[in-house]
């Protein structure tokens, strides 16, 4: 499986090496001092871009005895494949929480609208992004290294200029970290600024 989606994931590259932007204004006023220069052209970089999206989530096992927080940024190469990565914290009563420095991998998606066969045009124009994603997380200290199956769903649940607001549901099938090994359940509420 790791193999297949490594390949997809060279594939979408080799199609897709350029960003998808928008041109929008210089929104950031210039400097002269050279660091902060650096951050300016991050920042416009971070405005002009069109294939991000940055959330935070949080969630439990199935059993409620372990819980997960972090925050996550994903890089589109184009509406169906692209890159996450992020930072998590797990933690449980009488158990030493371990934190993840970083977390990512490759994820598949697919945009629809799931409520068209309806006909009503406030719900035709919801989108939806059912997706899967294979991450690793890579734990600080001694635990050992995660493998975590997600698959999920997304929502654009309000547009606003030029991003969307964005929440939805996983479910996580995380092994390779012995305690921490389970299924969760993952809710997620972020920001997007799509293609």
């Amino acid at each position: 499986m790791k193999q297949i989606l490594t390949l997809i994931a060279v594939v979408a590259l080799a199609f897709t090496a350029r960003a998808q932007t928008n041109q929008v204004p210089n929104l950031i006023p210039p400097s002269t001092n050279p660091v902060t220069q650096g951050f300016e052209a991050i920042g416009q970089a971070v405005f002009d871009s069109t294939n991000w999206t940055v959330a935070t989530f949080g969630g439990a096992d199935t059993t409620f005895a372990k819980y997960i927080v972090g925050v996550e940024a994903a890089y589109g190469f184009n509406q169906y494949v692209g890159l996450v990565a992020g930072v998590e914290d797990l933690f449980s009563k009488g158990h030493q929480s371990q934190f993840s420095a970083v977390k990512g991998g490759l994820t598949l998606s697919y945009p629809l609208h799931p409520f068209a066969f309806i006909g009503s045009t406030a719900l035709t124009n919801i989108v939806a992004d059912p997706f899967v994603s294979d991450q690793i997380a890579t734990p600080s200290g001694s635990a050992n290294l995660g493998n975590l199956l997600i698959s999920g769903v997304n929502f654009n649940l309000y547009s606003f200029s030029n991003f969307e607001l964005v929440g939805g549901v996983d479910y996580e099938v995380r092994s390779g970290q012995g305690y921490w090994d389970g299924d969760y359940w993952l809710v997620h509420l972020g920001i997007s600024r799509r293609f």
